[in-house]
């Protein structure tokens, strides 16, 4: 994939500069887009399988697969280019590929990982559907391309010939709400790129989340792209019951997926199945579980774990601030319930591959697996040459137990026999029923299992199993201990991690736990973990000979070590802990070590105050300044957050940040806390140095952009 890009800015600068060569750089001829044509933009304020019947299901192959060549033969290329971590923007992506292909586009979809720089140059329309990461970061899956656009030698007129769309999926709570998707939009247009419909921003926090946008934006977006291309005449749209082929094939070895194919007798018995999640790309280290201890007191309603792994030599090193990948599985118990409830029993232990929906194992007699992984995500890739199971991929790989997302509802519509149904499915789906839908699912987090109880007609083919269901997602966790502790001997070869367990009751009065919780709820000293590490937003500052240096092993040279000012309520602690821990071991040799000062927030003392003793004893020793808001032990009412304590010791806080050019990071819940930190240190700045409001915030906006304040929140 990757190999086969350009590789590196320099060189995609060269390419790039032959631009001129290609003849309207191969695209369609004519294609513009006048400005008068984009007809609105759309910022965050919004709006500006079946039973066992082959006969059945392959009568629905045959109309697919007519009405796909139909498409295909009106020769209007539609790429679509997403990067995500949750599976947002790749469900987003997707839900568009679909209405492209609805209004007979030739659709392409692709993480940002998987597409060839060079399209850039030949493809005339290229959607982006981009997720914000950190403090208002691309994706790692799309930093590569990223640094390339960024190269300051492309000239002005590059992309001159392309026709684009961004759509990007945020959080309006933090301060660069989709940033990533902002800055992508302002670099295609800054190289001659024109956009075919405004920008859209879906705000998770808006009541119907991203499709408060996203449904009148994407309509938006067809109407102008069928402006600028029209279909030919005596073309139409294809039907919305128009049902699109399953974009991953399974091929069932020796059966069709009906129950007479061989069968994989291990995980026919679920009390059989491991453990431990199969090893993903993302999480390509085996750990083991040394220990799992609660935090919290035991009558407190939540259970916040610190969860010890034992690390093999093959994991690379990490530092303080990095983050810790897992990937969860789905209780099997839960998944045999589902089977059975799908009526997939006949077929769940049957062995398959899988493959591109474009290509077939049987078309290669060398079963070349490199030609059938283009369109599949990374971690089914190795099912195109290993056979697995239905119950298998449920378990390890799928999200069933997940809230649906409106694709879900869209699919369920096909697979429904009753006419009443197919009707309140389509309604879900439709603009006008986006506040019926939230009211249904999203507002009282009811499951896929819990709909398929309510539309007890529908069917789900086992084919449609990687459409309907989502990926099971790696979770990320901030690692909550260094590796350099003094504390611990053995943390050299040891990953910490603190986790609140996620229990909560519906609003249909039923408990629910969350996946990565219930799994790591039920493993055992011994079990096996499998791990990634990616570097975070959060990364100790160091100054060697008064200049800034990340590198860990030049701590003997270190002159100055600037102050750090930590705000981590709840489970932000996390990475905190980390850092307090580093600077700890550096005390001995470097006394400004001890300008370290850690906010915590809680409710109640004794209760939920994470790590207590050890930042006391710390405190104690004159290591640490150590400060806790109890937000509920007041016993007339009055709340106290972290903020309130950043106020109240405005002074230091003053002299840290400004004066001697420390750093102050933000680990924790998204939403209020963040902004009322950010607001706090604007106070401050304006408090002592008699300044305006706006003069206060734009200096706390300039220690962002500079990195002196950052902001990890989730």
């Amino acid at each position: 994939m990757m190999s086969n890009q350009i590789n590196g800015v320099a060189e995609l600068g060269s390419e790039m500069d032959k631009r001129a060569e290609i003849d309207a750089t191969g695209r369609m001829a004519g294609m513009r887009v006048d400005d008068s044509e984009i007809t609105g933009h759309f910022d965050r304020d919004g709006c500006d399988g079946g039973d066992g019947d082959n006969n059945g299901e392959n009568n629905n192959d045959n109309n697919t697969s007519n009405n796909a060549n139909n498409s295909n033969s009106t020769q209007r290329p539609l790429t679509i280019v997403y990067s995500t971590e949750t599976g947002n923007a790749q469900d987003v992506a997707e839900r568009l590929g679909r209405l492209g292909e609805r209004w007979r586009w030739e659709v392409r979809v692709c993480e940002a990982d998987e597409f060839d720089i060079n399209t850039l140059l030949t493809a005339p329309i290229i959607l982006f559907v981009l997720s914000t990461t950190g403090n208002g970061e691309h994706n790692p899956t799309f930093r590569s391309l990223w640094r390339q656009l960024l190269n300051s030698r492309l000239p002005s007129d590059l992309l001159d010939g392309l026709v684009y769309g961004v759509f990007g999926l945020g959080d309006s709570s933090y301060a660069r709400f989709n940033w990533a998707a902002k800055s992508l939009d302002r670099r295609l247009d800054s190289l001659g790129a024109q956009r075919v419909v405004g920008r859209g921003d879906g705000d998770e926090r808006h009541y119907m989340g991203y499709d408060g946008v996203f449904l009148p934006w994407s309509g938006v977006l067809f109407n102008n792209l069928n402006h600028l291309l029209p279909l030919p005449k005596g073309v139409d749209k294809l039907d919305d019951d128009y049902l699109p082929p399953p974009r991953v094939k399974m091929e069932w070895l020796n059966g069709s997926g009906s129950g007479s194919g061989s069968k994989n007798s291990s995980s026919s018995n679920t009390t059989n199945n491991t453990n431990t999640p199969p090893n993903n790309p993302s999480t390509p280290y085996t750990c083991t579980l040394d220990s799992s201890t609660r935090l919290t007191s035991p009558s407190w309603w939540q259970d916040v774990r610190h969860l010890v792994l034992n690390t093999p030599p093959t994991l690379p090193p990490f530092r303080a601030g990095d983050v810790a990948v897992l990937q969860p599985r789905n209780e099997p118990s839960a998944i045999s319930n589902l089977v059975r409830q799908l009526g997939w029993e006949e077929c769940a232990d049957e062995l398959l591959l899988l493959c591109d929906r474009q290509s077939s194992h049987s078309d290669n007699a060398n079963h070349d697996t490199q030609t059938h992984t283009t369109h599949l995500p990374s971690p089914l890739q190795r099912y195109t040459h290993t056979p697995t199971t239905l119950r298998h991929l449920l378990t390890y790989h799928l999200s069933p137990y997940a809230v649906p997302r409106t694709t879900f509802f869209e699919y369920l519509a096909h697979f429904t026999s009753s006419d009443v149904e197919r009707e309140r499915l389509r309604e879900f789906t439709s603009a006008q029923g986006a506040d019926e839908l939230y009211e249904y699912c999203a507002r009282v987090r009811r499951t896929a299992p819990e709909v398929l109880d309510d539309f007890k007609s529908v069917r789900i083919p086992p084919r449609y199993a990687l459409d309907v269901f989502p990926l099971l997602r790696p979770r990320k966790f901030s690692i909550a201990g260094s590796k350099k502790s003094h504390s611990n001997a053995h943390a050299s070869n040891q990953l910490q991690l603190c986790i609140a367990l996620v229990r909560y009751k519906t609003k249909l009065a039923r408990p629910r736990m969350g996946i990565c919780s219930a799994w790591l709820e039920s493993l055992k000293q011994g079990d096996e973990v499998h791990v990634g590490v990616e570097e975070g937003t959060i990364r100790a500052p160091r100054r060697v000979n008064g200049h800034e240096d990340a590198d860990e092993h030049a701590d003997n040279n270190l002159t100055h070590t600037p102050p750090l000012l930590l705000v981590g309520p709840g489970t932000g602690v996390a990475p905190m802990r980390a850092l307090v821990q580093e600077r700890e071991r550096d005390i001995h040799t470097q006394p400004s070590a001890q300008n370290t000062a850690l906010y915590f927030g809680c409710r109640c003392s004794g209760m939920d105050e994470l790590y207590a003793d050890e930042m006391q004893s710390l405190a104690r020793a004159g290591r640490l300044h150590y400060r806790v808001a109890h937000s509920r032990d007041d016993v007339h009412g009055n709340k106290e957050y972290v903020q309130h304590l950043l106020q109240q010791d405005g002074k230091r806080v003053y002299n840290w940040l400004v004066e001697r050019s420390g750093y102050l990071f933000i680990s924790g819940s998204s939403g209020q806390m963040p902004k009322g930190v950010r607001k706090a240190v604007a106070s401050i700045i304006e408090r002592l140095e008699g300044v305006d409001e706006n003069t206060a915030m734009r200096k706390v906006e300039y220690f962002e952009s500079i990195g002196r304040i950052v902001e990890e929140c989730w």
